[in-house]
């Protein structure tokens, strides 16, 4: 993920996003090894592509209460209002065949 500015705030929002993707057996930041995965694993036509995600299970799997998710959503608005916010998360995905 990259963001700016780095609202300090934001840093308990990344943690906790990687927290719920461990936990479901995900690498978070997979994305960008997948293509030297499948060539180490023998593909050598692996096509790559990009996708969005989506996260909602945070609060279900007991890694945040409704009151962190408030305080991390302040600092995203506090992000937006700083009027110089960018951000892209950008997630890898591949075809590969052998």
């Amino acid at each position: 993920m990259i963001w700016f500015p780095l609202v300090p705030g934001l840093a308990e929002w990344l943690a906790l996003y990687s927290r719920v993707h461990r936990c479901n057996g995900g690498q978070p930041d997979a994305g960008r090894r997948l293509n030297t995965w499948a060539h180490e694993a023998g593909f050598t036509d692996v096509a790559t592509t990009a996708s969005v995600w989506n996260f909602s299970d945070s609060i279900g799997k007991g890694f945040a209460s409704q009151a962190d998710l408030y305080t991390m959503s302040h600092a995203w608005r506090e992000w937006a209002d700083s009027g110089d916010g960018w951000v892209a998360m950008p997630h890898g995905e591949i075809i590969a065949r052998a």
